[in-house]
């Protein structure tokens, strides 16, 4: 009955600890849409545990077939492209007054009905922090 408690008690624990999902310092969509209402969305930010890398508890997962036929968005850090994936966390150093700084991503959209719309929420750039902050 005690051997029974004790498995119990360390499946639930090991089970909490394996299943969670990191949530990074900052993160933001990037929603895209085509001329006849497709859409696709992408989600980048930065945190201070990120790599240049691909980091799976961020929820980056490389993408390693070919771009979809009619819509699809992916992206790939700026100082490599090792990868593409739906979702790009890069890392963070602080900055100057409390702000902290991270580098950028590139994103490549695949579209057969052009033009494309590429919007984002803006509430997310509202912090004085981001004042810098630019989407090209």
């Amino acid at each position: 009955m005690i051997m029974k408690r004790l498995i119990v008690i360390l499946s639930i624990l090991l089970a909490g600890q394996l299943t969670a999902q990191t949530t990074p310092l900052f993160e933001t969509a990037l929603y895209i849409e085509d001329a006849v209402g497709n859409r696709d969305t992408v989600y980048f930010g930065f945190d201070p545990n990120a790599t240049l890398g691909l980091d799976p508890e961020f929820g980056e997962v490389a993408i390693e077939v070919p771009f979809d036929s009619v819509l699809e968005a992916r992206l790939t850090p700026v100082l490599t492209d090792d990868f593409m994936s739906k979702r790009i966390f890069n890392k963070t150093e602080n900055f100057a007054f409390g702000c902290r700084w991270g580098s950028g991503v590139f994103l490549y959209v695949h579209a057969i009905h052009q033009p494309v719309t590429i919007t984002w929420a803006e509430a997310d750039f509202y912090d004085e922090c981001f004042r810098g902050t630019f989407i090209i």
